[in-house]
């Protein structure tokens, strides 16, 4: 399963637009797609018909059972195929590693840490690529590594269900 999110934090952009077109290109390419439109003015069904309706809203979605399991998975991929691949030589070279931060509430994120973890973020990811002592040769695999971050940290943090009553 592939699974692809068009987000961003400004109204107006066009994520619902692409989301509708890149969903489009899939279905006509034969790829079997679900969209879904989790926008508190959801308007994706203005461009299609819709083919099933849930029978609730984006808050029974994420509390359900299948989204706990869903963000099971994903911290899953996280550690064990994303984590472990930064854990491995050459990476155990470099001075700045990927590494797993789990939040009070047990939401586990990866993010990128200096040796002695005096320093945390995305930033580091930036200073690690320019830093003489990456070597050129891991540059690519370093972006597949931070998309790959990136990509399952927005999912997992995207699936995590809001109390509504705080």
């Amino acid at each position: 399963m592939k699974v692809a999110a068009v987000v961003s934090t400004k109204g107006g952009p066009g994520k619902t637009t692409v989301g509708a077109n890149l969903g489009a290109f899939c279905a006509d390419a034969g790829v079997r797609t679900l969209l879904i439109d989790l926008d508190n003015q959801p308007s994706l069904s203005s461009f299609y018909n819709l083919s099933h309706e849930a029978p609730g809203g984006t808050y029974q979605l994420i509390t359900s059972n299948e989204c706990s399991q869903l963000v099971s998975s994903l911290i899953l991929l996280a550690t064990e195929q994303v984590l472990a691949q930064a854990e491995r030589y050459p990476f155990t070279l470099l001075p700045i590693r990927m590494t797993r931060q789990s939040t009070g509430a047990g939401t586990v994120f990866l993010r990128w840490s200096r040796m002695d973890r005096s320093k945390m973020g995305v930033d580091l990811w930036a200073e690690l690529i320019l830093d003489d002592r990456t070597p050129v040769s891991l540059v690519s695999e370093l972006l597949a590594m931070e998309l790959q971050r990136i990509m399952i940290n927005m999912q997992i943090s995207g699936n995590r269900p809001a109390n509504p009553l705080s």
